[in-house]
């Protein structure tokens, strides 16, 4: 991952980098400010005097050649100021049983006979008492044990009147900078961890299959119903122009007539972007049928509100394809159903009449849009991209598996198609982009009732609901 691709994944979950710091903050303040108590440090300073036994100087003079004897007493007597003896003839001399909540700590210097207590605790007027009688038991004890001739007081402790610590605010930094630093991490392991397709850039390195177009995730603009409803459809069927557009690009040496729509996995939106390809297609004048290739899970009857009781098994059984083609609501645009349950499915579609249908259609249309059945589930979708001379594979963003996504496009290949584009669905930059700022989703309800194909019924109804009306020859 380069730093742009960190830098970008970061700022699309920027959300979480600004709620995990300052979740961590809130928590460690609030912690800090009700848990923690204040703390109290009170001081006092020792001067050590070394004893004029003449013995006892032989000893300092002689350990003099190899250590420094004012840091050597120093270190000594820190050691016996935090003895348990002292601790416990400090308590003994304030009439307390013990020293539990103080605690006692020593400073000295690197090459002096200074030495500094430090007493702390919750009590201030406590700490003060702690650091003065240490220092007076560590004076005797001293004298008493090592030989020194005084542990001299310079400063006596005093009440402190602000409390030490804790270091709140620190605490509180501390945090933050924690729950960013764990929000980055997390955010990277998990796009590390994820199956899913999130960008076109990914989808194009993974099928090795160029972006042809984005549609726009339906309802992202929080509109209800009426006009909101009908804007969202126009950002829908304006996106689907760029599409079409940029599909026709790919047809300039041999023109593109024939176009199968299909998926690498349920779910993706496939029959919601023929729907819409097929109804651009009309838009701009010319004749368009869209034929029902899925023929385990028809849907397209629903979504365009026609009631089409004869289909694709009545033609390849011998029926005149003009009896059973059905006009929509759209001008220009015509569909050609297909029965449910129709056994062998795969066996129709590998069929000689299926082939001989398919170039019959495309001389009496200037396009066939076929809606077929996911890739990774069936061969229907590879015979059939076989015959057409375009394939659309719809990718939803956020949804679509990476592995699916690899075996569709390894899927086509063998099958040898050659012209595929890629169709992005609820794409968030199309979302950005879209000249209305609304668009529309695949499968994702809303408010309980909604699903993405609700935009395509809009499209072709003028309503949500679902608007079947009878259908003409």
């Amino acid at each position: 991952m380069t730093l742009l691709e960190l830098l970008a994944l970061l700022r699309k979950h920027l959300r979480w980098l600004i709620v995990v710091p300052v979740v961590c903050a809130v928590a460690t303040a609030a912690y800090c400010y009700t848990m923690m108590r204040d703390v109290y440090s009170a001081s006092t300073t020792l001067y050590v005097l070394v004893s004029e036994d003449s013995s006892q100087m032989e000893s300092y003079s002689t350990l003099s050649t190899n250590f420094n004897v004012s840091q050597q007493i120093a270190n000594d007597i820190s050691q016996l100021i935090m003895s348990t003896r002292v601790r416990m003839d400090t308590a003994e001399a304030l009439g307390w049983n013990s020293l539990g909540g103080y605690g006692i700590s020593v400073a000295s210097g690197d090459d002096s006979r200074v030495v500094r207590v430090i007493a702390s605790g919750a009590d201030p007027e406590g700490v003060a008492e702690v650091a003065n009688a240490v220092a007076g038991v560590a004076s005797e004890v001293a004298q008493e044990v090592m030989n020194v001739q005084s542990v001299n007081v310079l400063d006596k402790a005093m009440e402190p009147m602000v409390p030490s610590g804790p270091n709140r605010p620190l605490y509180v930094a501390v945090a933050f900078l924690g729950g960013l630093f764990a929000a980055c991490a997390g955010i990277v392991v998990a796009d590390m961890l994820d199956t899913r397709v999130h960008d076109a850039k990914t989808a194009e390195e993974i099928s090795g299959i160029s972006e042809l177009g984005a549609v726009p995730e339906f309802g992202k603009g929080g509109r209800g119903q009426g006009a909101g409803r009908s804007e969202e459809v126009l950002g829908a069927q304006d996106s689907m122009k760029t599409l079409l557009t940029n599909l026709m690009f790919l047809g300039v040496d041999e023109p593109i007539k024939t176009i199968a729509v299909t998926s690498s996995m349920e779910g993706e939106g496939k029959s919601t972007i023929a729907c819409l390809l097929a109804q651009a297609i009309a838009m701009s004048g010319q004749s368009v049928l869209l034929v029902e290739g899925d023929l385990r899970r028809c849907s397209l009857a629903g979504i365009l509100g026609v009631r089409a009781f004869k289909g694709l098994g009545e033609v390849l059984h011998g029926t005149p394809a003009e009896r059973v083609i059905r006009k929509t609501s759209q001008q220009n645009l015509f569909f050609l159903n297909a029965e449910p349950d129709i056994p062998n499915p795969t066996e129709i579609i590998s069929s000689k009449r299926f082939r001989e249908l398919v170039a019959n259609l495309r001389e009496k249309f200037a396009f066939v849009v076929i809606d077929t059945p996911p890739l990774g589930m069936f061969a229907d979708a590879s015979v059939v991209a076989s015959l057409a001379d375009a394939t659309l594979l719809v990718v939803r963003e956020g949804y679509t598996q990476k592995a699916a996504l690899s075996m569709a496009s390894e899927q086509l290949k063998k099958a040898g198609v050659s012209v595929v584009g890629l169709a992005l669905n609820c794409g968030e930059k199309a979302s950005k982009d879209s000249y209305y700022g609304y668009g529309y989703g695949y499968a994702r309800r809303r408010s309980g009732k909604e699903t993405g194909d609700s935009v395509a019924r809009l499209a072709f109804d003028g309503n949500p609901g679902p608007g079947a009306h009878s259908a003409e020859r």
